[in-house]
Order: structure tokens, then sequence, then C-alpha cells
């Protein structure tokens, strides 16, 4: 491929320059070949307009050459989600979904794929965070500003794979940085009193459950009575109740093998479930024909699951009226996983209980937990050292 650069005139007056790059042969309305050229405009010099032909004719014989296309960000973006949605979860497309329609389309779709350049992702991610809010016009949380960032970057790194793109444009604008999440664990008289508070109400056994197993919200709405094995208290994670506005209230089960584990379960919580059960009879009977049995240990009154968003909003008001301070659902999880690295339990065991995929994951959100670790280990080497010392000075004066 071969090119030139060209001064032309706008309407105004105005000198400017262009990049013409040859493309060829192509054939003619008429019907006949004729040569073809692509027109880049609107450079101010005759610097500007070789150094851009420079960088085409580079990328044509490096192999990253792209053809120029007419499809804008919001058209890819709207291909992309079709390819990737068999391979989310319901809610996780779901907020792709609401991320590409409601941020990332009314101030980036209009512009051509090819020519969206770093600096308006940068702008736009500053807007995002001082005025994104549409009803408001305030700015979104910052972390909703880095999901943006992580969605707009995978999807124009497939843009790059397809070879709509040469480059990815988001890899050189830098990702927004959100404070960390403090993690709370509640300290042991606070998860005494929450229990108690609970007791007699239907928070009672899920908030028991968050506390001796670490499971998360959607597993513990999940239990099934065919997940129990109570001869070896036992629970198995097979299942987690989800939620889309699209979908409603579903079982899905867990991708990932760490995920799907068993766990033991202490004889307080053993003997919950066991009066759950004699409850829950009841309320069978209560409803008979018309109850839904899912075999759910934890359902709503008449059998059908206990829909995430709900169950959330009622633990929320639950917490706040009777006192018990802002001790977020998942906060339980983490005081599971605390106590017990405090109390010496291997990190690998902790890990498994979670279901995280490796033990770094648990390692790097619980370090801080396990800081008196590193004295038992100096306590531990120095009292070795001491004895066997001492041992041998013994032998000496024999």
């Amino acid at each position: 491929m071969r090119g030139h650069v060209r001064k032309y005139e706008l309407k105004d007056g105005t000198k400017r320059w262009a990049a013409v790059v040859y493309q060829g042969k192509r054939v003619a309305s008429t019907g006949k070949l004729q040569d073809s050229y692509r027109w880049i405009r609107g450079f101010p010099t005759q610097k500007a307009a070789q150094s851009q032909l420079t960088k085409v004719l580079k990328s044509v014989g490096d192999g990253t050459y792209t053809e120029p296309s007419k499809q804008t960000v919001a058209e890819f973006l709207g291909r992309w989600l079709k390819t990737v949605q068999a391979n989310l979860a319901p809610r996780t497309f779901e907020r792709y979904k609401q991320l590409v329609e409601v941020n990332i389309i009314p101030k980036l779709g209009a512009i051509l794929l090819t020519q969206l350049q770093p600096v308006q992702i940068a702008e736009f991610y500053t807007w995002a965070g001082t005025a994104g809010k549409q009803r408001t016009n305030s700015g979104l949380n910052i972390r909703t500003v880095l999901h943006i960032h992580r969605l707009l970057r995978q999807a124009l790194q497939q843009a790059v794979l397809w070879q709509l793109r040469p480059t990815n444009p988001a890899d050189l604008v830098d990702a927004p940085r959100p404070p960390e999440i403090e993690m709370k664990p509640v300290e042991e008289d606070r998860a005494g009193l929450l229990i108690l508070l609970s007791e007699g109400t239907r928070l009672f056994l899920p908030i028991l459950t968050a506390l001796c197993t670490g499971m998360r919200r959607g597993e513990i709405l999940g239990i099934r009575w065919s997940d129990l094995d109570f001869e070896n208290s036992r629970v198995t994670v097979n299942q987690s109740v989800s939620e889309t506005r699209k979908d409603g209230v579903f079982f899905k089960s867990p991708k990932r093998k760490k995920s799907r584990r068993t766990i033991t379960l202490p004889a307080i919580l053993i003997a919950a479930i066991r009066e759950q059960q004699k409850n829950q009879q009841e309320f069978k009977n209560m409803f008979g024909p018309d109850y839904k049995d899912f075999d759910l240990v934890m359902p709503n009154p008449d059998g059908t699951p206990w829909a995430p968003d709900r169950f959330s909003r009622i633990y929320k008001d639950f917490v706040k009226t009777r006192g018990a301070g802002d001790i977020r659902f998942h906060d339980l999880r983490h005081t599971h996983a605390s106590e017990l690295l405090r109390r010496g339990t291997p990190l690998k065991t902790v890990s498994e209980r979670l279901g995280h995929a490796n033990a770094t994951i648990t390692l790097n959100t619980y370090a801080h937990v396990m800081t008196g670790d590193d004295e038992k280990a100096s306590d531990l080497v120095g009292d070795f050292l001491e004895k066997q010392l001492t041992k041998q000075r013994k032998k000496e004066k024999k």
C-alpha cells in the first residue's frame, strides 16, 4: 500500500491537509476497475498529515491495520452484548445491559467505533463521576464508574480481536480508583445480640446460618432439605436463589467448583434447622394444596423462594428498628471467616468453607485479621531456639 499527502480548501477558504491512502483497484459503478483512495482529512499542517500517513502505512505493514467502518459505539456494544449473554449469569447480564444503555451509549454511543479516542473516554469518566446520574444530575458512585471502565475495556478488547479496531483506547485511560470497602466483622457481643434479637422471627435461621457457615445470601436462601446430611451434620451448596428484573426470582447452580462445596454445621445450627422443620410443617398444613413445595429450608410461608432483594430490605429494616446498628448481612460472612482465623483455623479450611476460588483471595481479604500470627510465629521460633540452647549448655557442663 502506498499514499501521499494533499492540500485542500474548505468552503470558508481555510486550508487543510489530508493523508491519501491508495487502496488498490475497486470495481466502479460502471463495472470497470479503477483506483481507490481513502482520504483522511482535517490536518492543519502538511507535517501532521504526513505523520498520520506514516502510521497508517506502518499499521498495514505490521498487520494491525483495520478498514474504516461506519459502525458506531452504540451499534458495536449492542452486538457485543448479544455475544456475551450466553456466558453471563442473568443478573450480571442485566447489569451489563444497564451500564451500556443507561450510562455509556447516551454519551459515547454516537461516536464511530474507529474514531473513539482515549481522551473521550477519560472525559466521559469525569462527567460520569460528577453528573452521571440523570435524575439528580449528581455523580455516579466511583465504584460504578470503575464497573463502566471494566466493561468498556472488555468490549473494546473484543473489537480489537474482531479486527474492528487496531487498538483498545480504554487501555490508555486510568481506571477510576474507588476507596476500598471496609470489611466489618461483627464483634462477639454484637453477634450474640443479633441472634438474640432475631429469635422468634423469620430472620433468625438465615442470620444464624450466615454466622455459622459463612455462606452467601443467595446460597442460604437456596438451601434445600435434600442438601442437608443430618447424620454427619453437613450441608452441600448445590444452588442459590437469584433475581433479575426480567426473570424475577430463580435458582442457579454454582458455576465454579469451589462454590459447590460441603460445609460442616455446628450443633446450635442443626438444632435450629430441626426446629424450622417443625414450623414449616405447620405452614404446609395451613396452606394445604396451595403450598408451593420447592424443598427449601428457608422459603416464604407458602413455600416459594424468598426473593433476595426483599430479604435484604427486611433485614435492613430489622437491624435498624431493633437498634442493632449498621450490621450488613454480608458482614456476618466476614465475621465467620475472621473468627475462625483468629482462633487458628488453617487458611485453606476457611477458604473452602467460604467457597473462594483459591486461598489467595481469602488471604488478601483477611490478611489484617492474621497479623497476630506473625507474633505467634516469632514466639514459637524464640521458644524453640531457647530450648535448644539450654539443652546444648547442659551437655557442655557434663
